[in-house]
């Protein structure tokens, strides 16, 4: 599982569940995240996954126009999933827990060959994952393969 060149990213990733794990066990399994893609051409989309005993309950997602004059964001398309409606749009972030995530990241990113690819797992200050991914070699505009977690808070 892996090359020498990330092994030193699956033990980070490995180091942050634990520490996941740990904080999941003081503060309970219920938490808010958001992550946000914006290419280089001035469009994007921001996902919010809502978490509540460990399981999804709801994604919110909105598309947005960044205006080349003044840097403001425009929502072009917006939606909220729960229940039976989570995951039948397209767009946005899978409706993924944190677990998930992490699972997602040793098996489909920090595990690509080193040797084709820039491969990036960086945490937060308590330790917990905040980019999971890879960028393959010679690419320019939007070739970041994987996950970020932009903001986070603890449920009640």
């Amino acid at each position: 599982m892996g090359t020498p060149a990330n092994s030193q990213q699956l033990k980070a990733n490995s180091q942050s569940l634990s520490k996941w794990n740990e904080l999941k066990k003081t503060h309970g399994n219920s938490y808010i995240y958001q992550t946000t893609f914006t290419s280089f051409t001035g469009v994007g989309g921001t996902t919010e996954i809502k978490v509540e005993n460990g399981t999804v309950r709801a994604r919110i997602y909105q598309e947005f126009k960044i205006n080349q004059n003044n840097g403001a964001k425009q929502v072009v398309f917006a939606y909220t999933e729960t229940g039976e409606d989570l995951g039948l749009n397209r767009k946005g972030a899978p409706a993924l827990t944190i677990d998930e995530l992490y699972q997602s990241c040793a098996n489909n990113y920090i595990t690509v060959d080193p040797e084709k690819n820039a491969i990036i797992f960086q945490t937060s200050e308590e330790g917990l994952m905040t980019v999971c991914g890879f960028y393959p070699d010679g690419c320019m505009n939007d070739c970041f393969n994987g996950l970020r977690i932009d903001s986070f808070r603890w449920g009640k």
